[in-house]
């Protein structure tokens, strides 16, 4: 069970650097700004990842859009399974996202509903990869 960002880190694989801790402020402020780095760069998508108190709050946003995935809510106890899921809902929703909105000119029509084009897996343009608009 998860019970605090100490825990988080372990479950994370992250090494908090016995010298960074020389209070409880301060080894908290690290363990935290450690968790967040590892998550954003060990995602795809770029989830972030917010403390509060008694939890943790994760999604992601989509670079050129309005809106991002959902946001999940994790009062602390929760397992290490639990963030697990979560994160790789984030990076499905994430590329779902993606794959709607950022559609190259030729990819196809836009969707009249979103004002975005859905990427062509087969677009030869774009290799269906779909562009930052």
């Amino acid at each position: 069970m998860i019970k605090n960002p100490l825990m988080l880190a372990r479950h994370l694989c992250i090494d908090v650097p016995k010298k960074a801790v020389t209070d409880d402020k301060t080894r908290d402020s690290t363990i935290r700004h450690l968790i967040e780095r590892i998550v954003f760069q060990s995602t795809e998508c770029g989830a972030w990842i917010e403390f509060y108190p008694g939890g943790i709050s994760i999604g992601s946003i989509v670079e050129g859009v309005e809106y991002g995935t959902k946001a999940y809510n994790m009062n602390y106890e929760f397992t290490g399974a639990k963030f697990d899921r979560h994160i790789a809902d984030i990076e499905k929703e994430a590329k779902e996202i993606w794959n709607d909105t950022h559609g190259c000119e030729d990819c196809g029509p836009e969707n009249p509903d979103t004002g975005y084009v859905p990427i062509n897996p087969n677009c030869e343009n774009c290799m269906g990869k779909g562009l930052i608009t």
